[in-house]
């Protein structure tokens, strides 16, 4: 199947995980799909400050990995006629969900296809901040910014259920 809008990325909001970050594929299937209503990929990220190690007899310097913060996202959907929306219909402000992607090749069925036992995915818990309209030239597609707080680790590579 082709890609749709030029990238390779499934996306999901789930509003109930019995267990994470142990997902189901009846967990993710229960959800939304919403990557028809993104311009762009949705990317996890955070930062790890580093801790000072050293003992102050080697005079070596040493540091190891420290706190991890992590990232706030801030995805734009497609604001179309309210029956078309897809996404900001499924993300309600100040409400927590768990967003779920999968990059281009982790479901079996093929780009975009159903997620199954065995597909690997991303994902995290977040919160939905105040969306806010974007600023778009005349004759661009009308955007909406929906801010997130991630506010659990990143579930990276997991194996549905």
């Amino acid at each position: 199947m082709p890609t749709k809008f030029g990238f390779e990325q499934s996306v999901y909001v789930v509003t109930t995980v019995a267990a994470f970050p142990a997902i189901t594929a009846a967990e993710v299937n229960a959800g939304v799909q919403i990557e028809e209503d993104l311009p762009a990929p949705v990317n996890f990220s955070g930062t790890t400050n580093r801790a000072d190690t050293s003992v102050i007899a080697s005079r070596q310097d040493r540091s190891e990995p420290g706190t991890l913060t992590l990232a706030s996202l801030n995805v734009e959907a497609f604001n179309r006629k309210a029956a078309a929306n897809i996404a900001i219909p499924a993300l309600d402000d100040d409400t927590t969900y768990y967003l779920v992607k999968f990059e281009g090749g982790n479901i079996a069925a093929g780009d975009h296809g159903t997620p199954a036992i065995g597909d690997k995915c991303d994902a995290a818990q977040v919160t939905v901040g105040t969306k806010s309209d974007v600023d778009t030239p005349r004759g661009d597609a009308r955007r909406m910014s929906i801010p997130m707080e991630i506010i659990s680790t990143v579930a990276r590579d997991v194996v549905l259920t």
